[in-house]
């Protein structure tokens, strides 16, 4: 495995070890093989954008959606990390109906999100801040627009502007 996977593995095993939080995908178990690492996680049904797709979601049940995935990132924030990838596919629905944030191979620790700014572009295009596009200095608050336009995206059931994650 490339170094640079391993590292992004091992911060995403950090991670989901830190969190006990309802709206955080939970950590079962780590399995490390001569090979292969398996990351077992508990069961969701589905991701956001399935769920866009089979579920009709008036105004009311986009702000309960928002709320449990601002539960989620509010936890992240209290711990000094930033995603860098949320988008829909990255948010998995549990059989409960619970809204989990998943998939921290990109998330970074910072100590400081007003000091410590990252130059790095990682993520889905179409969900990335302006400011990553640019390739300008960014902070935690890329992701709060990421977490806007998926609301966007929850209440109109259409994205802001025609294009796609394709680089």
């Amino acid at each position: 495995m490339p170094p640079y996977l391993k590292a992004s593995l091992q911060t995403e095993i950090k991670i989901l070890r830190s969190f006990n939080h309802p709206n955080i995908v939970s950590l079962i178990d780590v399995i490390y093989e001569t090979k292969h690492v398996y990351i077992v996680m508990e069961y969701c049904v589905m991701d956001l954008s399935k769920y866009m797709k089979t579920t009709k979601i008036d105004e009311n049940k986009a702000k309960k959606i928002l709320k449990q995935i601002i539960s989620g990132f509010s936890q992240l924030i209290d711990q000094g990390i930033i995603h860098r990838d949320l988008k829909p596919a990255n948010i998995l629905v549990n059989s409960k109906g619970e809204f989990k944030l998943a998939d921290f191979g990109f998330a970074k620790f910072v100590d400081h999100f007003d000091s410590k700014l990252l130059h790095s572009i990682v993520g889905t295009p179409l969900y990335m801040a302006p400011q990553i596009l640019k390739k300008t200095k960014y902070t935690t608050k890329c992701d709060i627009w990421s977490i806007g336009f998926i609301y966007y995206e929850l209440v109109t059931s259409k994205l802001p502007w025609n294009g796609n994650s394709e680089s």
